[in-house]
């Protein structure tokens, strides 16, 4: 078993086999129900159930977690959450209209500025009757919250986007207080290697890092999503670095080489072996994983609280979760 590997399992609605369960894309938060004026054509008939096509990752995520996924009836292409063999409408910037027209939606959900929507899919929906509704990508952990809250609003189910803020809200402080009083750690937290690129200071996976004790190695000034080059890196010295590789291959070893411009740096994290690549689909979602990623900074961070960790989370969630070790053959 090599050093801080596991797998977070449970009963609840995560990935069976999920290594290292980790959720930036950045943002002000902006929560809107768009209505859309001058409608000529009534809304379609669809019955009374909701015909639901969710254009971004991270809204599908909330629509699953308030129990509306059997609901989606198209998704954007790439999303890795949506349940299997849901029918794709392409990307939201060239949207399938004639696809997403024969799905008969009731509601198209983005996770956008309502106002840069695009004309096409406006129109489409002033034309076939179908509400939109939009939000800005989450730029801290309590706008992630309020953007899972306004889901659910747009949904009808206000009190369960609420609950389910709630939930979340509740499992991350769970996890934080099982490593308190752990002496800090410095980590480098990465979303690409090639060049590296860092999560900023006050982003929402820095604020999960700093809740289990982990220290951006990045100043305030150095932007919410920085490029850096070798001699940065070099004087940064971090003791961890994290590397987020949405559905990656398996990590091999502490110099894998697709942690790129950071191999043979000399780099505190690398010789001590402590390079962590986080390869869940949903790593950068900030969704209801988020705390699967607080769980995974926490336990590479402080290897020796992993049990506490694990019971924490089960006190908060219910259903009888674990940590499993993850044995390499």
């Amino acid at each position: 078993m090599t050093w801080g590997e596991f797998s977070v399992l449970g009963s609840g609605p995560t990935r069976a086999g999920r290594a290292w369960a980790a959720a930036l894309t950045l943002g002000a938060l902006c929560v809107g129900l768009l209505s859309l004026p001058g409608r000529e054509t009534p809304p379609r008939d669809v019955g009374s159930q909701p015909r639901l096509i969710s254009l971004s990752p991270a809204v599908t995520q909330w629509i699953a977690e308030l129990g509306h996924a059997d609901a989606l009836v198209g998704v954007g292409d790439g999303d890795e959450v949506a349940p299997p063999d849901t029918p794709s409408v392409g990307t939201f910037f060239d949207v399938d209209l004639e696809r997403l027209a024969g799905l008969a939606p009731t509601a198209v959900l983005a996770a956008t500025a309502p106002e840069k929507l695009p004309a096409a899919l406006r129109a489409a929906a002033d034309r076939d009757g179908f509400a939109l509704a939009a939000w800005d990508y989450p730029a801290t952990l309590a706008d992630a919250l309020a953007f899972g809250r306004g889901v659910g609003a747009a949904l009808g189910d206000a009190e369960g986007g609420e609950g389910a803020a709630r939930t979340l809200r509740r499992r991350l402080h769970a996890v934080a207080g099982a490593v308190t009083g752990r002496p800090p750690v410095r980590v480098l937290l990465l979303f690409a290697a090639e060049p590296p690129q860092a999560c900023g200071v006050g982003t929402v996976h820095d604020e999960l890092l700093s809740l289990v004790g982990g220290v951006n190695v990045l100043g305030s000034d150095a932007g919410t999503a920085p490029t850096l080059d070798r001699e940065l890196l070099r004087g940064l010295a971090p003791d961890v670095v994290f590397l987020m590789r949405p559905g990656a291959a398996p990590q091999q070893a502490r110099d894998d080489p697709r942690f790129g411009a950071l191999v043979g740096l000399g780099l505190p994290a690398f010789d001590n072996g402590r390079v962590v690549l986080l390869n869940d689909p949903a790593v950068l979602l900030p969704g209801p994983t988020m705390c699967s990623t607080a769980v995974s900074f926490a336990v590479a961070l402080h290897p020796e609280r992993v049990i506490a960790v694990a019971e924490a989370y089960a006190a908060a969630s219910g259903p009888p979760w674990t940590l499993v070790p993850v044995v390499k053959p």
